[in-house]
């Protein structure tokens, strides 16, 4: 489970109270995720037979149409694309 919250209002908080955030946000990660992943069939059913299509996407599509993307955002977090391959191998 991720924690979405601004950088700056975060770093803005006392250490004691970042840390407590960080730690409740994996702890629900960790009760959330294996729920979902049980559900999921559940849920995809309930959605389909809401009108919702499902499609396969072409994530190397994707991914070759979104490199540019790093080039574009020199500004965002130094080092966060590599951050992220790293953290998906």
């Amino acid at each position: 489970m991720g924690l979405a919250i601004g950088e700056q209002y975060f770093q803005s908080l006392p250490k004691d109270i970042q840390q407590l955030l960080v730690d409740e946000a994996e702890e629900n990660g960790r009760w959330v995720s294996p729920i979902t992943i049980q559900k999921e069939d559940e849920f995809k059913e309930a959605l389909a037979k809401g009108g919702v299509t499902f499609v396969q996407a072409d994530t190397e599509a994707y991914r070759k149409a979104t490199l540019a993307t790093y080039k574009a955002f020199p500004k965002w977090t130094p080092g966060l694309y590599e951050r992220v391959q790293a953290a998906m191998k």
